[in-house]
């Protein structure tokens, strides 16, 4: 008797286990462009300009040059890492100076951007970020980059944003 209970328990057990795994939310998540500029009440906060369409039909925000600002809702308290995943393109493929993007997470830095210069395709960067804990359970990610005006442009730009996609993954 105590055997086929033990054995119940263990079945249970091992079906609950399944259960978790396949249950667990989907932790990717992709903001493009459109997104971020258009649905985010805050995006003056953010500092990420307009959506425009290039000559290829691509779409993208320019990001300011200084401090802007994008916010990863994640947990930060099992500091396992959130893979960040940035696909910019330079002012250097608009005209502007090839320049380095500093990445930096909840004040730290974390990596950098650094866009083939002149190239007019989209790049990747990926960052693996471990946050330190705050209480808002938040990954504040802060851009910094060159400033660059364009003749007969009157915004101060930094780098072309397409999307951000975050992997929260790990920290289940």
């Amino acid at each position: 008797m105590l055997r086929a209970v033990t054995l119940a328990a263990s079945l249970l057990a091992l079906v609950f286990g399944f259960y978790l795994l396949l249950a667990r939310p989907v932790q990717v998540m992709t903001w493009d462009a459109d997104h971020l500029t258009t649905t985010v009440p805050e995006k003056n906060d953010y500092r990420i300009y307009q959506t425009e369409t290039d000559g290829t039909g691509q779409r993208f925000a320019w990001v300011q040059p200084a401090n802007a600002l994008f916010i990863v809702p994640v947990n930060t308290n099992n500091g396992r890492p959130v893979k960040v995943t940035v696909r910019a393109r330079g002012a250097s493929a608009a005209g502007g100076p090839a320049s380095t993007t500093t990445v930096l997470a909840n004040g730290v830095k974390v990596g950098e951007i650094k866009p083939v210069p002149g190239l007019a395709a989209f790049q990747d960067f990926t960052f693996n970020i471990v946050a330190p804990y705050t209480d808002a359970h938040r990954i504040n990610l802060t851009f910094s980059t060159l400033a660059w005006q364009p003749p007969g442009d009157p915004r101060t730009l930094g780098f072309m944003l397409q999307a951000v996609t975050v992997d929260a993954g790990e920290v289940w």
